[in-house]
């Protein structure tokens, strides 16, 4: 074996014990764990009637994919998601139009203490500009030293506030009907 190999091997033990410490981190501190309602409501009534659209830093693109579609699926309400930087080179220009457009929606910035941190800084520009714009902004943060704990409690956080924001809007959380449709017509 080589010494590249071996060292290979070394850095890939390494990753799975720091993820196996995180993992029972995470775990340990489940049943002490509070549900934070009252933001979750808070964050739902923020998107009533408004396209909510989350900003996270692309190395957390999972947790804001997550948030948009659980927002679809279980609210039965559009939402969008984008990256930074991604969103930096011509989602940015897009926040001028259609007209009323800062009326319509609400951005979400995640942050996650272990982002990049020149996206920070990025996130923080944008959110600058949006509010200059009178866009409704909100920053939530997930600042655990436990990267993993900060991925769960930020689904949990949302996956709470479409659940408030199905009740908001008045429709089932569970029915799917779209999706069924969907695989009827495909089925054809």
């Amino acid at each position: 074996m080589t010494l590249f190999a071996l060292l290979k091997k070394i850095e890939a033990f390494y990753c799975d014990l720091k993820l196996s410490r995180m993992i029972s981190d995470v775990i340990s501190r489940m049943d002490d764990y509070s549900y934070d309602i009252d933001t979750a409501k808070m964050l739902s009534k923020m998107m009533q009637n408004r396209i909510p659209i989350f900003y996270v830093d692309s190395s957390f693109s999972s947790v804001a994919r997550r948030c948009a579609n659980q927002v679809s699926e279980n609210a039965k309400h559009f939402a969008h998601f984008n990256l930074i930087p991604e969103m930096n080179h011509n989602e940015i220009v897009g926040l001028k139009m259609p007209e009323n457009l800062n009326k319509s929606v609400v951005i979400f910035f995640l942050s996650f203490r272990q982002e990049h941190l020149k996206n920070r800084k990025r996130a923080s520009i944008i959110k600058k500009i949006a509010d200059e714009n009178d866009f409704s902004t909100i920053s939530v943060d997930f600042e655990d030293s436990n990267l993993l704990f900060n991925i769960v409690d930020s689904i949990i956080l949302f996956d709470l506030a479409s659940y408030y924001l199905a009740l908001y809007n008045k429709v089932d959380a569970v029915e799917v009907k779209r999706i069924s449709l969907l695989k009827k017509r495909m089925k054809k």
